[in-house]
């Protein structure tokens, strides 16, 4: 993982693991938390996907590193970078469990109709569609549009070939009055399927008692739900916690 390493030019990055074999038998590559991915970058980073793809359909003589494809990704990027790692992804047929957009960044136009996604949000609702085997999403910190926002979890739900959601909502609200990034997840929540969804992690969100006690309402609705996160909330003098996190021993956690 390179994930908040404070790398100004993510191509540089790029570029070293390229010409490191030996880095070519890795699983899981994370570089969130730096430089915003562009389009310019992410053609280096396709490039060298598809070479992985390319070799590790290959048999290698003895003397050659063993070429892997990815598990897991971690990406901070931009709305036609990601629409360039996800076609690639789905074409290559990388077997992608985990997947990381921590900090990624979706422009939606205006002119969008409201039911309608955006470009980066319908590049990664259409990889839910095409992701087997993936098992855990990170949204953490992203900046998008909130009716995007409520889209991709809708999308995510929707998709046949998920059928446990692990999903982390960390820092979606960047402030105590931020409030329309969580009325967007807990609104999309109530138009999806509440069996498929097993883990959820709202952790760093300035919570209080009452955005609690919201959430809880929704919460007791999935049947399935094993793990909560909520981690890194509610102030010291918010006494209204106390008298709501009693109704935590409802959840079958």
């Amino acid at each position: 993982s390179f994930s908040n390493c404070r790398i100004h030019d993510i191509s540089g990055l790029f570029d070293a693991v390229a010409a490191n074999p030996h880095l070519h038998q890795i699983k899981y590559f994370f570089f969130n938390g730096n430089q915003k991915v562009g389009a310019d970058e992410m053609a280096k980073f396709v490039k060298h996907l598809n070479y992985l793809a390319d070799n590790a359909k290959t048999e290698k003589r003895k003397n050659k590193a063993k070429v892997c494809l990815y598990e897991s990704i971690g990406v901070s990027g931009k709305g036609k970078a990601l629409e360039m790692l996800f076609q690639t992804l789905i074409n290559r047929q990388f077997p992608i469990k985990e997947l990381s957009l921590a900090g990624s960044s979706i422009d939606r136009k205006p002119s969008t109709q409201f039911y309608t996604p955006s470009r980066g949000a319908t590049a990664i609702i259409d990889f839910f569609n095409n992701a087997s085997q993936l098992e855990l999403i990170d949204l953490s910190s992203i900046e998008c549009d909130k009716q995007d926002l409520a889209l991709i979890l809708k999308g995510m739900n929707r998709s046949e070939m998920l059928k446990h959601i692990h999903v982390k909502l960390n820092h979606i609200k960047k402030s105590e009055k931020d409030y329309e990034p969580l009325l967007a997840a807990a609104k999309a929540f109530l138009y999806t399927n509440m069996e498929k969804w097993e883990s959820l992690e709202f952790a760093d969100n300035y919570l209080t008692g009452f955005e609690l006690d919201f959430l809880l309402s929704i919460f007791l609705k999935m049947p399935n739900l094993t793990m909560l996160n909520l981690s890194y909330n509610f102030h010291k003098d918010d006494r209204s916690v106390n008298h709501v996190l009693y109704k935590l021993h409802q959840l079958n956690l």
